[in-house]
């Protein structure tokens, strides 16, 4: 996982191969409409969403096999729990159709980082992750993006 702000994600992905993803991230705004929007073909694009964050033993803990995740809060915060998935126990086995395995929340090992507006958190498909949580007894709205990146296509551009 890779928690920064926005504007410094060249120290970390500098061959321009997600350029594409994090200028979306730039220029959101508020009033963006919920969906999903195409950014890279087939390889990288972005769902939208609105929603109030949800009390910690409300969420899931789950990991991506298929996609890299990068979410970004445009308005509002919301707690973001991370485990590394070889420390985890399944709860529910990898669904390939819906590219999510669901694991039990463990009594350690879970760290929780607060994601507001500017920040980003990079995960790969071994960062298991508990997005959506309500920080403390705070009610708000968050508005974010989740740009889904092929993890196949992100690969090959490292190698090469």
């Amino acid at each position: 996982m890779i928690l920064d702000q926005i504007k410094n994600y060249k120290a970390y992905f500098r061959n321009g191969v997600l350029d594409k993803a994090f200028e979306f991230l730039k220029n959101l705004k508020a009033d963006m409409p919920d969906g999903k929007c195409q950014i890279d073909g087939a390889n990288i694009y972005a769902i939208v969403s609105s929603y109030d964050p949800k009390p910690f033993e409300s969420c899931g803990l789950e990991a991506h096999r298929k996609y890299i995740d990068i979410q970004c809060v445009v308005s509002g915060s919301e707690m973001i729990g991370w485990a590394p998935t070889k420390l985890l126990a399944s709860k529910t086995p990898y669904s390939k159709e819906k590219d999510v395995e669901f694991f039990v929340v463990p009594d350690e090992h879970l760290q929780k980082v607060e994601l507001s507006q500017g920040l980003f958190v990079f995960l790969l498909p071994d960062d298991a992750h508990m997005p959506g949580i309500r920080i403390d007894a705070k009610k708000g709205h968050v508005k974010k993006a989740v740009v889904k990146i092929k993890y196949d296509f992100w690969n090959k551009a490292f190698q090469s």
